[in-house]
């Protein structure tokens, strides 16, 4: 699990290019806000919103999401 800070734009431009197809999530599992889906390798992806402009991002790597927040949005 990834833990990030990032302000509105750059969440949406980050979470849109992890997530290329969106799943619905359990809502058994509560907790925070949630958007779940495949990334465009296929593999799962779930970022939970915290508030104050922090996301966990789990499924892809430290790596890849630095890649991501390092580029211009694609978008």
């Amino acid at each position: 699990m990834i833990r990030v800070a990032c302000g509105d734009d750059e969440a949406s431009c980050l979470i849109a290019s992890l997530i290329a197809e969106t799943v619905t999530p359990c809502p058994c599992e509560g907790g925070p806000l949630r958007i779940c889906g495949n990334g465009p390798d296929g593999q799962h992806v779930e970022v939970r919103v915290l508030g104050g402009g922090v996301y966990e991002i789990e499924g892809p790597t430290a790596e890849y999401v630095a890649k991501i927040r390092g580029r211009r949005c694609l978008l």
